[in-house]
């Protein structure tokens, strides 16, 4: 027993020593955006959800401890990006594979394109977006196979807004769709959010064909050096779904009948 403990204990100082200047914290930053879904939400002002207790199930595993912290998602990826601290939830491009240390893929939500109902037009690939105005988050990337769209031939109003405010824009008609993580349930919640949006939910509607499924990394910068800390890392996340306990982690949060309170705002 007493040696099992003593191993432990050097396994987990190991992982430190992995994670070059911030091992002297012992707490690894992981930066994030509220989504208001069961993906991330806050209640209680903690922040709650799947991915959450992803990261608490890989802190267990591991012996690592994580900080989360949410942010606009634009100044989460440039803090990211910044060697500030990981990211939770990136998607991952090449460019972004210059700049960071992708663990395996922990949990994926549709990205679906949402529209005025009456307005719908026929989408079954990316060419049938042609001449169609998409709002969309700032820096939100999808995958590559969007990003070479986008740059070669897709019409795309960026914002650093929310969600509810280009809804809003679909609403008055400056733009044709928008982007919205999260499937139905991303639709839902910011429908609900918004007494304005509340009131007119039903002029809204989700194409039947998702844009892409995008899955959720975690991100690290590579000035980081998380070195061999990631393999014990992606070692959990694969435990976690051979286990079956990251299927049991989704199914306890189911999508239901709320209005998440909103992230505090906080300063880099």
């Amino acid at each position: 027993m007493l040696r099992h403990s003593i191993r432990q204990l050097i396994y987990v100082f190991s992982l430190f020593i992995c994670i070059g200047s911030f091992a002297s914290a012992n707490t690894i930053p992981l930066l994030t955006t509220d989504t208001g879904t069961t993906t991330l939400h806050y209640e209680n002002g903690q922040p709650k959800g799947i991915l959450v207790d992803m990261v608490a199930y890989i802190e267990q595993q591991t012996g690592l401890r994580f900080e989360i912290k949410c942010y606009p998602w634009s100044r989460t990826v440039a803090l990211g990006t910044a060697g500030k601290g990981a990211i939770l939830g990136l998607s991952k491009t090449e460019e972004r594979d210059l700049i960071f240390e992708f663990s395996e893929p922990l949990y994926g939500v549709d990205t679906i394109l949402v529209t005025k109902r009456g307005q719908e037009f026929p989408f079954e690939s990316l060419s049938d977006l042609k001449g169609i105005r998409i709002g969309m988050q700032a820096g939100f990337k999808l995958n590559d196979t969007f990003e070479a769209a986008k740059r070669s031939y897709l019409d795309i109003d960026e914002d650093a807004g929310n969600t509810t405010s280009r809804v809003k824009k679909l609403l008055a008609g400056r733009v044709d769709a928008i982007l919205i993580g999260g499937g139905q349930e991303g639709l839902f919640q910011v429908l609900r959010n918004d007494a304005i949006l509340a009131a007119r939910s039903k002029e809204f509607v989700a194409l039947p064909r998702p844009l892409a499924r995008n899955e959720f990394y975690l991100a690290f910068p590579k000035s980081m050096e998380i070195g061999e800390a990631l393999h014990h890392i992606n070692a959990a996340i694969r435990r976690g779904k051979q286990s079956g306990e990251f299927a049991r982690i989704i199914g306890r949060h189911s999508p239901h009948d709320v209005i998440y309170e909103k992230a505090p705002v906080l300063s880099p």
